[in-house]
């Protein structure tokens, strides 16, 4: 079955990035197949559907991804490269430092 459908309904939930907290990203998790399972451990990361955020214009493909210091964690492509960030390494970053150019301190990239 298609893991962009499997999710629909726990996905349409979805209206701000706070709603995908941990609660949400166990309800993902539980819900995997053994083969999204495999596929999540071999690439590194699985799309779990397009959500639309309150004030975006257009649906964004999401990702489950494993954080290294964080676990399993839930976001979209961003920056330039196309990479997937841990919201909470971000999270940290912010509250320690001030904004710069450095890269995130978690970094996930995509391989097309």
């Amino acid at each position: 079955m298609n893991n962009k459908l499997v999710y629909e309904d726990m996905i349409n939930e979805v209206t701000t990035l706070e709603d995908i907290n941990e609660d949400f990203i166990l309800k993902i998790i539980n819900n995997l197949s053994i083969k999204e399972k495999i596929m999540l451990k071999l690439q590194g990361s699985l799309e779990i559907g397009k959500i639309l955020i309150y004030g975006w214009k257009n649906r964004l493909p999401f990702y489950l991804f494993k954080c290294p210091d964080h676990g399993y964690q839930i976001n979209y492509l961003s920056g330039h490269y196309m990479s997937l960030h841990c919201p909470k390494c971000l999270h940290q970053k912010a509250q320690t430092t001030e904004l710069s150019l450095e890269p995130p301190m978690t970094e996930i990239k995509i391989e097309a």
